[in-house]
């Protein structure tokens, strides 16, 4: 730097230094005194400063956020979710500024949802650059939103969303990353609280957007104000692209960001944005705090299918209705989630059908929930239920065996094995869970023997108890679920029940319980209860 250019500077940095410290008038006298690259030269080094500060502030946000909310740790590798605009553009400088200082490994990837055209292209060829300008890798993605939304019956904001996360998740996958961070901040938390709040929400709702979902997508920005981001931008001549959509009013988001914000700001609250951010916070930790002891309830209420499906999930209800009710319906969403996941058409109304339906006199019951599920209840258990398709439904079977051995059942539903052996001493306890193994005297077993599944008119005389009675109110006192009767293999002499597979043999049928006594052993496997 030449001489005179550095003394020019050390006096511009003394006036800069004391420039609040003048009465206006002699302001007026150092500028008349000053020559113009002088001047320029002060309005620089100021907002070299301002823009120092406001990247060091929004540096410390981040850095904050990673370490309270656990969001990345040194050495990560992260996709960076870039569309572009503002929040974006914001976000890539400010983790490439982290890369080095924190060893991260950066990916960012772009998913273009084809819905405007040439501004779609556009934002999509604005990130590539972006990405080549700071060496960092990056993918492009591409999908048919309107299909999908047409396919499932999805908004088209919801099908669009659907499909970049199923890109974004294919992203980090195939590039072996930790993480996938989006730029959600500190605005889009409040229009997020004020619309699930215009729109009716549980406390859940009300917490917003997580910081962490999934234990892979982050939002690191969330404690950074749109304002900073702007004028960080603005400041350090970033440039970046604007969605026109983002204008629209037809979408009630975008009414809540134009219009009912700035409203609630000039008539009711000027730190409207600050006051929601503060409230979905403060929420959040009410929030865990009762997930958590929904959770340990969770674990309380949950037994093993006594009779299940495929997919289930078994509650005790009278251990359910012990907890208050805000605890039982968060104990039906992890029901429902450790089955399949949450589905996102799952509201209040259906956590509510089955808080009624565990609480009805009546002993079972069944309703339908999205994803092709059920809650059934039968007598003193509540299952979540994966429905199976119409084609592996059990069917009716009828078949003889000749001899001892194992034998499938012609529904593809299990199997049966009888064998020759000696009586157990226990014999006669009472054997837990559904099913267990039967033993049947050996002289009540003449081969060829029946093997069905159970038709109207059957009776049964269960040994121990002195009456027959009819099948089918057995089965129901011994609150066998009626998904399960159909299921149950008979073992048939004649057109006698002699055992009921998995629960009882007949008067007939009982061993006598001698010493030494050998008997027939008779087990049913049931596949959908493995």
């Amino acid at each position: 730097m030449p001489d005179s250019l550095h003394l020019l500077c050390q006096r511009s940095s003394h006036i800069a230094d004391y420039y609040g410290n003048f009465p206006f008038a002699d302001l007026q006298q150092i500028r008349q005194s000053l020559n113009p690259g002088s001047i320029r030269i002060i309005r620089l080094r100021a907002r070299l400063t301002s823009t120092h500060k406001l990247k060091t502030k929004l540096l410390d946000s981040v850095r904050a956020a990673a370490r309270k909310h656990k969001l990345f740790q040194p050495g990560s590798s992260i996709v960076l979710a870039v569309s572009g605009g503002a929040d974006s553009v914001c976000m890539t400088h400010l983790f490439n500024s982290l890369k080095k200082e924190m060893s991260l490994h950066l990916h960012m990837a772009h998913f273009d949802h084809n819905l405007r055209g040439d501004e779609s292209r556009r934002d999509a060829m604005f990130s590539r650059n972006l990405a080549e300008s700071m060496h960092i890798p990056f993918t492009l993605g591409t999908g048919n939103v309107m299909e999908l939304a047409e396919s499932r019956g999805l908004s088209v904001q919801e099908a669009a969303r659907v499909l970049r996360y199923n890109f974004l998740e294919k992203v980090r996958k195939d590039t072996g990353s930790d993480f996938i961070a989006t730029a959600h901040n500190a605005d889009d938390q409040a229009e997020e609280v004020l619309l699930r709040l215009i729109r009716g929400t549980s406390l859940r709702g009300l917490c917003g957007v997580p910081w962490k979902r999934d234990a892979t997508v982050i939002r690191p920005m969330l404690g950074v104000y749109g304002d900073d981001i702007r004028g960080f931008l603005k400041d350090s001549g970033i440039d970046y692209v604007e969605d026109s959509s983002n204008s629209s009013r037809k979408y009630l988001r975008n009414r809540v960001r134009l219009d009912l914000i700035p409203f609630i700001r000039e008539n009711f609250n000027p730190a409207i944005t600050e006051a929601l951010n503060r409230t979905a916070s403060l929420l959040s930790d009410d929030m865990d705090f009762i997930e958590a002891e929904a959770s340990e309830a969770f674990e309380q209420c949950l037994e093993p299918d006594s009779a299940g499906a495929s997919k289930i999930t078994a509650l005790n209800i009278e251990r359910l209705v012990l907890f208050h009710p805000a605890i039982r319906r968060r104990i039906y969403r992890l029901a429902i989630e450790r089955v399949q996941g949450l589905d996102g058409n799952l509201t209040s109304a259906h956590l509510f059908a089955i808080d009624r339906l565990i609480l009805a006199e009546l002993p079972s019951g069944d309703i339908s929930l999205p994803g092709m599920m059920h809650a059934r209840r039968s007598y003193n258990l509540l299952q979540i239920i994966k429905d199976e398709p119409c084609s592996t439904l059990p069917q009716s079977f009828d078949f003889k065996i000749y001899k001892p051995g194992c034998y499938k059942l012609p529904n593809g539903t299990g199997e049966i094995t009888i064998e020759e052996g000696p009586l157990p001493q226990d014999f006669r306890l009472k054997k837990n869970p559904f099913p267990h193994t039967l033993y049947l005297a050996e002289d009540s077993i003449s081969f060829p023997l029946g093997i069905r599944s159970r038709v109207p008119g059957d009776r049964f005389s269960p040994a121990g108890r002195g009456f027959e009675c009819k099948l089918k109110k057995f089965l129901i006192n011994c609150k066998i679920p009626r998904s399960v009767r159909d299921r149950i293999p008979l073992l048939v002499t004649g057109n006698e029940v002699i055992a009921v597979g998995g629960l009882e043999v007949s008067e007939h049928a009982a061993p006598y319980g001698k010493v030494d006594e050998r008997c027939f052993i008779f087990t049913w496997l049931d596949y959908d209860n493995m």
